[in-house]
């Protein structure tokens, strides 16, 4: 009986030579796969804002406004049981400041429709108190507070109307910080506003947008200053949660007339984009959610659409 004499299985050039195939289509497949993912959580992170849009024209058709600030607390409470949160909200207790340790349950209380599926950064931080400390900082409070990723503008800093918007020519000298959506005073009270105080239109006003507030490494925070009024609180509970648009760089200097939004965009608590291609996700004062990118939205058109009415400012325009 004659034996086969043909090899059985792969030599080593073989077996390398597949290994290598095979890695390179695994190596053109994942970005694919990356990208697909990042686009299914931009979708997710979309649908949140749309939620949030819901819940507050619903809360303006029940109460002839959109909710407004305290001062112990921000407009934040009165959302939730219009995003299906009643639970946590009988768990807010009005009558005390949000930094109560009674408050711990609701306010540490993860809501994920305020989580950007692709805000990577912690959940919680360390809530902030009324009470300014030695540095001229908020002091820590006594638990850890849910961090969200969407937050209103509160306001345009009067630097950036004097020192950009004015000789922009987009502001006339003198101009004060124009009220936006959520406005609020230097005591943390404010807002209330209503559709009829919306005079440039509910369409090109911007509620919310993506923030990011823990800081980014080699970027400035805007809020680690010795003025305690500018120190950023974190929980969006706080009557001081919504950002001021200052509108630095990265460096601390001033913008040129053409400075746009960037990713992280000067960093702590400023828009901030958690997806690619430095995509930020809005909400406007009409529940409608769109995205704006650096191309799309230099700083001065950014300023105005947060203004609810300085008669200027429509998306599209450059």
């Amino acid at each position: 009986m004659s034996r086969s004499t043909g090899r059985c299985g792969f030599t080593i050039i073989e077996l390398l030579v597949s290994i290598s195939i095979i890695s390179i289509l695994i190596g053109l497949l994942l970005p694919a796969v990356q990208s697909a993912r990042e686009a299914a959580r931009r979708t997710q992170c979309m649908n949140n804002m749309r939620q949030i849009g819901i819940a507050l024209q619903n809360y303006h058709t029940q109460h002839r406004s959109f909710p407004g600030s305290h001062e112990n607390y921000s407009h934040f409470p009165g959302m939730l049981p219009f995003l299906e949160q009643r639970n946590v909200y009988d768990r807010f207790d009005s009558t005390l400041p949000y930094h109560h340790d009674a408050q711990e349950v609701a306010v540490s209380s993860l809501i994920s429709t305020f989580r950007c599926p692709s805000d990577i950064g912690p959940t919680h931080k360390k809530i902030l108190t009324q009470e300014v400390d030695s540095d001229g900082h908020y002091a820590q409070g006594n638990f850890d507070g849910f961090i969200s990723s969407y937050y209103p503008c509160s306001g345009i800093s009067q630097e950036l109307i004097d020192q950009l918007l004015v000789p922009a020519g987009q502001y006339p000298s003198g101009m004060n910080n124009p009220k936006t959506v959520f406005w609020r005073g230097e005591d943390g009270r404010g807002s209330y506003t209503r559709f009829a105080d919306i005079t440039d239109g509910t369409s090109n006003t911007i509620m919310y947008c993506e923030v990011h507030i823990l800081g980014v490494e080699g970027r400035r925070s805007h809020f680690s200053h010795t003025d305690p009024y500018l120190a950023h609180p974190g929980s969006p509970y706080n009557p001081r949660s919504n950002f001021v648009l200052h509108g630095v760089t990265p460096s601390g200097a001033w913008p040129g007339p053409n400075w746009g939004l960037t990713n992280g965009s000067g960093g702590d608590g400023e828009p901030y984009s958690f997806h690619t291609n430095d995509l930020n996700v809005v909400l406007r004062a009409d529940g409608s959610v769109t995205t704006m990118t650096p191309d799309s939205m230099p700083l001065y058109l950014l300023a105005h659409l947060f203004a609810i009415a300085d008669g200027q400012g429509r998306f599209g325009e450059e």
